[in-house]
């Protein structure tokens, strides 16, 4: 939604709309993935700690 919006700025004028909101929305879901992936990581590794200084 909000990328037809931004596609209509000036400074993306000479690339078109449809491959602007391509890359606009394959970083969100880059950005979405890789912020997973870092909990996923973190909450493991919070795990981890918590296991191994249990009594």
């Amino acid at each position: 939604m909000g990328c037809w919006t931004t596609s209509l700025l000036p400074s993306t004028k000479q690339a078109s709309p449809l491959s602007f909101c391509l890359k606009f929305y394959s970083a969100q879901i880059t950005s979405l993935i890789k912020d997973k992936i870092i909990q996923n990581i973190n909450t493991s590794s919070t795990a981890f700690k918590t296991d191994m200084f249990k009594p």
